[in-house]
């Protein structure tokens, strides 16, 4: 290899390609395992270096080889990344299995050595000195986490302090851009390492134990790599917690004293007193939709999230533990019963409504807050801002409409869950605010739905919802305002309820104004097109209109235009011709062919009232089923009518046979021969002499 060309390697660019792409992403250190397998092999094979075929031959990577083939260094850099990984992945199951913690220390041991060897083999002249740096900072961080799983706090402090101090020196002479930012993300996964072996070099020392801190420590250390800390401040929370719980004995909760003797209770009580506080500071510190531009803050929408679920998990770990204590007591009173015993059991469960309420709170806050970042969505996509972007540059869906009134409702099934806490139905200021709850979301759920009736045009529609909604509004103002702000531990409940019905109030009233002037605008374009339209209309232009009519409106279905009441209907195409030139004639019944209304366009087609008259079939007086296939003898009464000379009607005819038939028959005794006579002589006699009933006859005798 050319001495002039110093070996070069940039640990932290390859280390990062390398978790972000190969299941670090998703805290898969199994899968990052394997791809560390696979690319010593690779790098083995492709530097000849491979360990033996058949027998096993050791091949170390000295400076000599190094020197020949700089690839050879990344054998070392994935041998400790892979043993990092391994002991990753057994610190999840340390928990259950205490004997795998020994495994997981011999692992790390085994990345600190391959990274200490590294770093030794990047300190000769050929190697630049930024490589150099990497490496000594590299294999520093991966031997403080030795030392930290070993409690030895001050070797990890003095480590991690090295290992930032280095990233600090390459992040001030990165060559690009993109190193800086690696650089300083390695300094932001330090920092919390730090201060964790700090605070627990003060704890040694003698000092209170900072909660907050902690939990803000906790936050901070999520990603690939803080299992460890992670692991560590859950236990340290859960014994300080345990700590103050067995000094804390009772909690004031609407005027009554909560005594509760229960200690894991207690500690999970105070865990989630502790984390609503800091989500309530969270959000005042930075809000989730930005004042000066509206965009939504994505990563700290998600942070939030999260630390709402894990409020709502320690409330439901709080009520089986609450539960559990009132079942326990009444299997108790049941046995033996004391003069405490109602008392006791009372508390219990004050306890128990005070656990699910405040965890049903929380809940409610969730969804209030799932509402206003969907609907600043929403109100980004309507003004053509488009969907937003995750932190990892993937293009988040487009948020529908009715997902608000999805959440509308499951904010009403919260507030349904509220009515039933016993202590909902002996509170009335606690029952008008949950009533004040229940009107504020149905008031929502009905703006809401109004919304999705506007974005369609349905103006009517979405003023009646809005209508509805501002009575709702009303409700939940008297309810609040039946709440008795005097009293100390109703003031919360007042100033959040007041804080909820100005924002719905100024929503709905701005949905209001902007759907009437909608409204007004689209009835004055109506009228003022109706009015252009019967202006124009003259019995002069009505070839032009007939030539401007679109083909085909006709014969449209009827369905497909049930909300178009400006459709013009096509006019009836012109008789055609005979061979003589002249236009064929109408039907000889004498009426007259359909003609198609003819209007110009945008006016609207106005139906003759009452309609004209159809001809239909008569209902028949008997019922023959094989009486539709049978053909009667038309041609034959045509040809019988023109015979008979004078056209005349059928009432006449049929009045004049009867005459006739009523002199013959008095003169005959026997009516069977002379029906017989009429039927045989019926096909040559003429109409008029035969009678009526001579005719039917023959012409079906003839059949």
């Amino acid at each position: 290899m050319d001495v002039d060309v110093p070996v070069s390697l940039d640990v932290l660019s390859v280390t990062n390609d390398a978790r972000s792409t190969y299941g670090l992403r998703q805290q898969d250190y199994q899968r990052y395992r394997e791809y560390c397998a696979r690319k010593i092999h690779r790098v083995r094979k492709t530097t000849g270096l491979l360990q033996g075929r058949k027998r096993f031959e050791k091949r170390p990577i000295v400076e000599s080889i190094v020197s020949k083939d700089s690839r050879a260094l990344q054998v070392l850099l994935f041998e400790a990344e892979r043993s990092w990984a391994y002991a990753m992945q057994l610190k999840a199951d340390s928990q259950f299995e205490p004997r795998k913690k020994h495994h997981l220390v011999k692992r790390l041991v085994r990345a600190a050595d391959a990274a200490k060897q590294l770093e030794q083999l990047c300190q000769g002249e050929d190697v630049d000195s930024r490589t150099s740096l990497d490496t000594q900072a590299y294999a520093a961080r991966l031997a403080a986490f030795v030392h930290f799983e070993r409690q030895q706090w001050q070797a990890a402090l003095d480590l991690f302090a090295s290992s930032r101090a280095i990233y600090e020196k390459l992040a001030l002479v990165a060559a690009s851009p993109a190193h800086a930012t690696l650089c300083q993300a390695a300094i932001d996964e330090i920092d919390p390492n730090i201060r964790y072996c700090a605070y627990n070099l003060k704890s040694r020392a003698g000092q209170t134990h900072d909660i907050a801190s902690l939990l803000e420590l906790r936050s901070k250390s999520a990603g690939a790599g803080h299992d460890l800390l992670a692991a560590k401040l859950d236990s340290l929370l859960a014994e300080n917690m345990h700590v103050k719980a067995s000094k804390i004995h009772s909690i004031p909760w609407r005027g009554i004293e909560l005594r509760v003797a229960n200690e894991p209770l207690m500690a999970t009580i105070l865990e989630m007193q502790a984390l609503a506080a800091q989500i309530v500071e969270t959000l005042k510190a930075r809000s989730v939709v930005s004042a000066e531009t509206g965009d939504v803050d994505e990563e700290h929408v998600a942070l939030v999230l999260a630390e709402y679920d894990k409020l709502l998990g320690l409330g439901w770990d709080a009520y089986k533990l609450a539960e559990k204590d009132v079942k326990d007591d009444a299997i108790a009173t049941i046995k033996v019963k004391s003069s405490k015993s109602d008392e006791h059991t009372e508390m219990l469960r004050n306890i128990l409504s005070y656990v699910a309420m405040t965890r049903l709170e929380h809940t409610f806050d969730r969804g209030m807050l799932l509402v206003k970042v969907n609907a600043q969505r929403i109100r980004k996509q309507d003004y053509g801002a488009g969907p937003s972007a995750t932190s990892s540059g993937a293009e988040k869906r487009p948020v529908r409409r009715d997902e608000l009134v999805r959440l509308d409702i499951s904010l009403l099934q919260t507030v349904k869950e509220m009515r039933e806490v016993p202590i909902v139905e002996t509170d009335l200021a606690l029952a008008h605010f949950v009533e004040f709850l229940g009107s504020l979301s149905t008031a929502q759920r009905l703006a809401h739905t109004a919304d999705i009736y506007a974005a369609e045009g349905k103006l009517a529609e979405t003023l009646a919802l809005l209508g509805k909604a501002g009575e709702h509004l009303q409700q939940a103002r008297a309810e609040s305002s039946k709440i008795k702000p005097k009293t100390g531990h109703n003031a919360p409940l007042v100033a959040r309820a007041a804080g909820l019905i100005v924002e719905l109030d100024e929503r709905i009233s701005s949905r209001a104004v902007r759907t009437r002037a909608e409204a007004f605008l689209a009835s004055e374009q109506a009228a003022a097109s109706i009015t252009d339209g019967v202006a124009d209309l003259s019995l002069d232009k009505a070839a032009q209109r007939q030539s401007q009519q679109p083909p085909g409106i006709a014969n449209e279905d009827v369905s497909m235009r049930m909300e178009t009441f400006f459709q013009v209907r096509a006019a009836p195409a012109p008789p055609a011709a005979d061979a003589t030139g002249k236009a064929a004639a109408g039907k000889k019944s004498g009426k007259k062919a359909a003609v198609g209304l003819v209007a110009p366009p945008g006016v609207p087609i106005v139906q003759p009232i009452p309609p004209g008259f159809e001809a239909a079939p008569f209902k028949p007086v008997f019922y023959d089923l094989a009486f539709s296939g049978i053909g009667f003898p038309t041609g034959n009464i045509r040809a019988l009518a023109k015979q008979g000379g004078k056209r005349q009607t059928r009432l006449e005819q049929a009045q004049s046979e009867a005459a006739d038939a009523e002199m013959g028959d008095g003169s005959a005794g026997d009516s069977g021969s002379g029906g017989a006579a009429g039927g045989a002589g019926g096909a040559a006699a003429a109409p008029g002499k035969s009678g009526l009933f001579g005719v039917i006859g023959s012409l079906w005798g003839g059949r």
